[in-house]
Protein backbone atom coordinates (compact mmCIF):
# COMPACT_ATOMS: atom_id res chain seq x y z
CA UNK A 1 0.00 0.00 0.00
CA UNK A 2 1.39 3.38 -1.03
CA UNK A 3 0.62 6.95 -0.04
CA UNK A 4 2.14 9.97 -1.81
CA UNK A 5 0.70 13.39 -0.92
CA UNK A 6 1.57 16.95 -1.86
CA UNK A 7 0.54 20.57 -1.58
CA UNK A 8 1.63 23.94 -3.00
CA UNK A 9 2.17 26.98 -0.77
CA UNK A 10 3.29 30.34 -2.19
CA UNK A 11 4.83 28.70 -5.25
CA UNK A 12 6.69 26.03 -3.26
CA UNK A 13 5.80 22.36 -3.63
CA UNK A 14 5.81 20.05 -0.63
CA UNK A 15 5.57 16.32 -1.25
CA UNK A 16 5.77 13.36 1.12
CA UNK A 17 5.74 9.63 0.50
CA UNK A 18 6.07 6.43 2.49
CA UNK A 19 8.64 3.68 1.86
CA UNK A 20 6.56 0.57 2.53
CA UNK A 21 6.65 -2.20 -0.06
CA UNK A 22 4.39 -5.24 -0.12
CA UNK A 23 6.00 -8.40 -1.52
CA UNK A 24 4.08 -11.47 -2.64
CA UNK A 25 5.82 -14.84 -2.99
CA UNK A 26 4.97 -17.64 -5.42
CA UNK A 27 2.43 -19.05 -2.95
CA UNK A 28 0.55 -15.77 -2.69
CA UNK A 29 1.83 -14.95 0.80
CA UNK A 30 2.45 -11.26 1.38
CA UNK A 31 5.05 -9.55 3.52
CA UNK A 32 6.07 -5.94 4.05
CA UNK A 33 9.50 -4.37 3.88
CA UNK A 34 10.85 -0.83 3.93
CA UNK A 35 12.50 0.37 0.72
CA UNK A 36 16.01 1.80 0.88
CA UNK A 37 15.20 4.54 -1.62
CA UNK A 38 12.30 7.03 -1.77
CA UNK A 39 9.21 6.62 -3.92
CA UNK A 40 9.70 10.30 -4.83
CA UNK A 41 12.37 11.48 -7.24
CA UNK A 42 13.49 14.52 -9.20
CA UNK A 43 13.36 14.35 -13.00
CA UNK A 44 14.86 17.56 -14.32
CA UNK A 45 12.48 20.35 -13.28
CA UNK A 46 9.79 17.89 -12.19
CA UNK A 47 9.28 16.26 -8.81
CA UNK A 48 7.53 12.89 -9.14
CA UNK A 49 6.02 10.48 -6.65
CA UNK A 50 5.23 6.99 -7.92
CA UNK A 51 2.54 4.54 -6.81
CA UNK A 52 1.34 1.21 -8.14
CA UNK A 53 3.51 -1.51 -9.62
CA UNK A 54 7.14 -1.00 -8.54
CA UNK A 55 8.60 -2.26 -11.83
CA UNK A 56 6.41 0.17 -13.78
CA UNK A 57 7.31 3.20 -11.66
CA UNK A 58 11.01 2.29 -11.76
CA UNK A 59 10.81 1.99 -15.56
CA UNK A 60 9.40 5.52 -15.62
CA UNK A 61 11.99 6.83 -13.15
CA UNK A 62 15.00 5.45 -14.99
CA UNK A 63 13.66 5.19 -18.53
CA UNK A 64 12.21 8.66 -19.08
CA UNK A 65 14.54 11.49 -20.04
CA UNK A 66 14.49 14.29 -17.41
CA UNK A 67 12.66 17.47 -18.44
CA UNK A 68 15.22 20.28 -18.52
CA UNK A 69 13.11 23.07 -20.07
CA UNK A 70 9.34 23.40 -20.36
CA UNK A 71 8.33 24.70 -23.80
CA UNK A 72 4.63 23.93 -23.58
CA UNK A 73 1.78 24.54 -21.21
CA UNK A 74 2.38 22.13 -18.28
CA UNK A 75 -0.92 20.30 -18.71
CA UNK A 76 -0.35 19.98 -22.46
CA UNK A 77 3.17 18.63 -21.96
CA UNK A 78 2.11 16.08 -19.37
CA UNK A 79 -0.94 14.95 -21.38
CA UNK A 80 1.06 14.39 -24.55
CA UNK A 81 4.83 14.03 -24.33
CA UNK A 82 5.12 12.84 -20.74
CA UNK A 83 2.37 10.22 -20.78
CA UNK A 84 3.74 8.90 -24.10
CA UNK A 85 7.26 8.75 -22.63
CA UNK A 86 5.98 6.84 -19.59
CA UNK A 87 4.15 4.29 -21.72
CA UNK A 88 7.21 3.89 -23.94
CA UNK A 89 9.56 3.35 -20.98
CA UNK A 90 7.23 0.75 -19.51
CA UNK A 91 6.86 -1.06 -22.84
CA UNK A 92 10.64 -1.08 -23.38
CA UNK A 93 11.04 -2.67 -19.95
CA UNK A 94 8.75 -5.48 -21.06
CA UNK A 95 6.02 -4.60 -18.58
CA UNK A 96 2.38 -5.01 -19.58
CA UNK A 97 -0.94 -4.32 -17.92
CA UNK A 98 0.57 -3.15 -14.65
CA UNK A 99 -1.13 -0.27 -12.78
CA UNK A 100 0.86 2.89 -12.16
CA UNK A 101 -0.01 6.35 -10.88
CA UNK A 102 2.12 9.46 -10.41
CA UNK A 103 1.88 12.69 -8.46
CA UNK A 104 3.82 15.21 -10.55
CA UNK A 105 4.93 18.69 -9.53
CA UNK A 106 5.64 20.96 -12.48
CA UNK A 107 5.74 24.77 -12.64
CA UNK A 108 4.49 25.07 -9.06
CA UNK A 109 1.38 22.94 -9.66
CA UNK A 110 0.43 19.37 -8.89
CA UNK A 111 -0.94 16.84 -11.36
CA UNK A 112 -2.17 13.28 -11.03
CA UNK A 113 -0.94 11.20 -13.98
CA UNK A 114 -1.70 7.64 -15.06
CA UNK A 115 -1.96 5.74 -18.34
CA UNK A 116 -5.45 7.14 -18.98
CA UNK A 117 -4.51 10.82 -18.74
CA UNK A 118 -3.73 13.78 -16.49
CA UNK A 119 -5.77 15.51 -13.79
CA UNK A 120 -4.98 19.11 -12.88
CA UNK A 121 -5.14 18.93 -9.07
CA UNK A 122 -7.26 21.71 -7.55
CA UNK A 123 -7.58 20.88 -3.85
CA UNK A 124 -5.39 22.02 -0.95
CA UNK A 125 -3.77 18.55 -0.95
CA UNK A 126 -3.40 15.96 -3.70
CA UNK A 127 -2.54 12.30 -3.25
CA UNK A 128 -1.98 9.06 -5.15
CA UNK A 129 -1.63 5.46 -4.09
CA UNK A 130 -3.94 2.84 -2.65
CA UNK A 131 -4.07 4.72 0.67
CA UNK A 132 -4.72 8.12 -0.97
CA UNK A 133 -8.37 8.28 0.07
CA UNK A 134 -7.55 7.60 3.71
CA UNK A 135 -4.66 10.07 3.63
CA UNK A 136 -6.74 12.87 2.12
CA UNK A 137 -9.41 12.36 4.78
CA UNK A 138 -6.79 12.93 7.47
CA UNK A 139 -5.27 15.95 5.71
CA UNK A 140 -8.63 17.60 5.09
CA UNK A 141 -9.40 17.36 8.81
CA UNK A 142 -6.33 19.50 9.59
CA UNK A 143 -5.78 23.21 9.15
CA UNK A 144 -4.43 24.19 5.73
CA UNK A 145 -0.61 24.29 5.86
CA UNK A 146 0.98 27.75 5.66
CA UNK A 147 4.65 26.83 5.40
CA UNK A 148 7.12 23.94 5.34
CA UNK A 149 6.77 23.28 9.07
CA UNK A 150 2.99 23.02 8.81
CA UNK A 151 3.29 20.77 5.76
CA UNK A 152 5.76 18.51 7.59
CA UNK A 153 3.56 18.37 10.68
CA UNK A 154 0.49 17.55 8.56
CA UNK A 155 2.43 14.88 6.67
CA UNK A 156 3.60 13.28 9.91
CA UNK A 157 0.08 13.23 11.33
CA UNK A 158 -1.24 11.76 8.10
CA UNK A 159 1.26 8.89 7.99
CA UNK A 160 0.89 8.18 11.70
CA UNK A 161 -2.90 8.04 11.40
CA UNK A 162 -2.91 5.90 8.25
CA UNK A 163 -0.20 3.58 9.64
CA UNK A 164 -2.32 3.04 12.76
CA UNK A 165 -5.16 1.84 10.52
CA UNK A 166 -3.10 -0.13 8.00
CA UNK A 167 -0.10 -2.34 8.61
CA UNK A 168 0.90 -1.84 4.98
CA UNK A 169 1.81 1.86 5.27
CA UNK A 170 4.91 2.77 7.23
CA UNK A 171 5.41 5.84 9.38
CA UNK A 172 8.86 6.21 7.79
CA UNK A 173 8.54 8.75 5.03
CA UNK A 174 10.38 11.20 2.81
CA UNK A 175 9.61 14.91 2.72
CA UNK A 176 10.62 17.08 -0.24
CA UNK A 177 10.43 20.82 -0.85
CA UNK A 178 10.81 22.17 -4.40
CA UNK A 179 10.94 25.77 -5.63
CA UNK A 180 9.33 27.23 -8.76
CA UNK A 181 12.44 26.47 -10.87
CA UNK A 182 12.29 22.78 -10.04
CA UNK A 183 15.15 22.82 -7.54
CA UNK A 184 14.84 20.74 -4.39
CA UNK A 185 15.64 23.20 -1.63
CA UNK A 186 15.36 20.75 1.26
CA UNK A 187 14.88 17.05 1.84
CA UNK A 188 14.00 15.60 5.22
CA UNK A 189 13.70 11.90 5.96
CA UNK A 190 11.75 11.21 9.14
CA UNK A 191 12.29 7.63 10.27
CA UNK A 192 9.70 5.64 12.23
CA UNK A 193 7.82 8.56 13.72
CA UNK A 194 6.40 7.63 17.10
CA UNK A 195 4.65 10.87 17.98
CA UNK A 196 3.96 14.34 16.65
CA UNK A 197 5.90 15.63 19.65
CA UNK A 198 8.97 13.87 18.24
CA UNK A 199 8.45 15.62 14.92
CA UNK A 200 8.28 18.99 16.67
CA UNK A 201 11.56 18.26 18.48
CA UNK A 202 13.21 17.34 15.17
CA UNK A 203 11.98 20.56 13.58
CA UNK A 204 13.20 22.67 16.49
CA UNK A 205 16.61 21.04 16.16
CA UNK A 206 16.66 21.82 12.43
CA UNK A 207 15.80 25.47 13.10
CA UNK A 208 18.61 25.81 15.64
CA UNK A 209 21.28 24.57 13.19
Amino acid sequence: MTLIAGTVIDGLVYMAGDRALSIEDTRGNQSKTIMGSPKIWQSGIMLIGGAGDLAATQAIQFGCKPLVELRKDPLEYLSTDFVANCKSAIAEAGIRRRPWELLVALASKLYVVDRSGVIDAAGAWSAVGSAAGMGLCVLESLAAPRNARDALRSSARMFKSVANNSMEVSESFDFFEQDSSGNITSEKIMQTLRSIRGVRRAKRKDSEQ
